[in-house]
């Protein structure tokens, strides 16, 4: 295996440990303003039976999220990444090789993903390519955001209303 990461992230080949600070306790007002203001933009597959990309706010309902909810019989759904863990920038290698862990893992357990990309309406930070995970259940997306060092997940319920929350939030 190659050093392609800071030894603090190693998510490009395992997964982080389960020994985690409390995430919220740690994350700075701007970042979790910048969290807040993310579009988390979804970009369906021909099967998925929605036509374009569609975008994913905090605490705005989507109709069209809905709809995929309809479509797939689902009622809730997690928008997740394994890019730049504890949001520190990694080299593109190191997301990578993380990204293709996680859609394998995903994959294994029969999840329906869509590809999506989390940006930043300022351009500031780069985009990260993300999964709308249907039906994955909240605890079990906490769970992947924990093992893939991530501070925080899209968790959309029933509502189709996206929402924030930490990795470590009960």
């Amino acid at each position: 295996m190659s050093s392609c990461c800071a030894p603090h992230c190693c998510s490009c080949h395992e997964p982080l440990p389960r020994r985690l600070m409390r995430v919220s306790a740690m994350i700075d007002a701007r970042l979790l303003q910048a969290y807040r203001e993310t579009d988390y933009v979804v970009i369906p597959g021909m099967a998925s039976g929605v036509d374009g990309r569609f975008t994913l706010r905090i605490g705005v309902a989507s109709p069209l999220l809905a709809n995929l909810y309809r479509r797939h019989n689902a009622v809730c759904a997690a928008f997740v990444t394994a890019f730049n863990p504890h949001s520190r920038r990694v080299t593109a290698a190191c997301n990578q090789a993380a990204q293709a862990r996680l859609r394998a893992w995903m994959r294994r357990r029969g999840y329906t993903c869509l590809e999506g990309v989390g940006r930043h309406p300022s351009g500031a930070w780069p985009g990260e390519p993300s999964l709308l995970v249907l039906a994955m259940p909240r605890a079990v997306a906490q769970q992947v955001a924990r093992d893939y060092g991530q501070n925080a997940i899209v968790w959309c319920d029933r509502d189709a209303v996206p929402r924030l929350v930490f990795a470590d939030e009960a």
